[in-house]
């Protein structure tokens, strides 16, 4: 947990806070029921609504996956935002009944208040993390990722020695010197001929 996400905590927040404060106005709401080319004014409702919730549900899908990332699968947070639904629980209503506009502003209250928990508990393991640092480290040394780096780490630096002492050996090693060989072979084939070709004398005995 860092700054960072204290950051995007608060992002979310002005998004939420960026949403109508209610569903549909009064004006919105007359609009609706006014006869005088009633079908695009209803249009026009119809429209709005669906744009503002495709907005929420939008929202709602980045926020459900940030918490599943930063706080896990069985997190409270992801338990309290799958029950925000911007609609009435349990019941449809007409376009215009003011259930409606009732659940959208519980919710919206609802969300804020979400994110504003998450900020305080994420705000309060950062003071916690300055304050006890050897907890901290202890949590970092014990978490699988921590311990999944530092194998990775230490099977590069072994591979990386073994390589280098390879290398090493292959570059210092005595080769034979093929010339000289080929030069001590070639003078003793000469000295085996001279041998053989040279007759042998005998010394009379006096």
């Amino acid at each position: 947990m860092n700054k960072k996400e204290i950051k995007k905590i608060l992002a979310f927040t002005e998004e939420v806070k960026l949403l109508p404060d209610e569903l549909l106005t009064e004006e919105d709401i007359a609009l609706f029921l006014s006869e005088s080319e009633k079908e695009t004014n209803r249009k026009i409702i119809y429209e709005k609504e669906n744009n503002l919730f495709e907005k929420v549900k939008d929202l709602k899908i980045r926020l459900l996956a940030y918490f599943r990332v930063v706080t896990g699968e069985e997190s409270t947070y992801i338990d309290i935002l799958l029950k925000i639904t911007f609609q009435p629980k349990g019941c449809v209503y007409n376009t215009i009944h003011f259930q409606n506009n009732k659940a959208w502003i519980q919710d919206k209250i609802a969300l804020l208040n979400l994110l504003k928990m998450a900020k305080s508990e994420f705000e309060e393991k950062i003071r916690f993390r300055k304050q006890n640092p050897e907890n901290s480290l202890h949590h970092f040394l014990k978490s699988k990722e921590t311990k999944a780096i530092l194998l990775g780490a230490l099977l590069a630096f072994l591979t990386a020695i073994i390589t280098k002492d390879i290398w090493w050996n292959k570059l210092f090693s005595k080769k034979p010197d093929s010339k000289k060989n080929e030069m001590i072979q070639s003078d003793t084939i000469v000295s085996s001929n001279k041998q053989k070709a040279s007759p042998k004398t005998s010394f009379p005995f006096h």
